[in-house]
């Protein structure tokens, strides 16, 4: 049975691999994860990136929102309390 040891994303095989398969499979994942850290390096470190700063964004006042909503829910119960007074009528 092998035994694998974990040292700096690498994984080290300390005894020899119970078939050629395995042996091949190891070596070929060793392959590209060496691949991957000559890619993107900053995933070996652990190393988020950060992205590129904009201007900060202006928001519209929350108390226009808030009006906007009152009138336009003002406007929807006096239109249903208009058409309620004509149809009694």
């Amino acid at each position: 049975m092998a035994v694998l040891a974990l040292t700096r994303g690498a994984v080290v095989l300390l005894a020899p691999p119970a078939s050629a398969e395995l042996a091949h499979a190891i070596a070929e994942i060793e392959r590209a994860s060496e691949a991957l850290r000559r890619w993107e390096p900053a995933l070996d470190q652990g190393v988020p990136t950060l992205p590129a700063r904009r201007e900060p964004r202006g928001y519209r006042s929350v108390w226009l929102m808030i009006a906007l909503i009152w009138l336009s829910s003002s406007l929807v119960v006096g239109s249903a309390a208009a058409a309620i007074i004509y149809l009694l009528r």
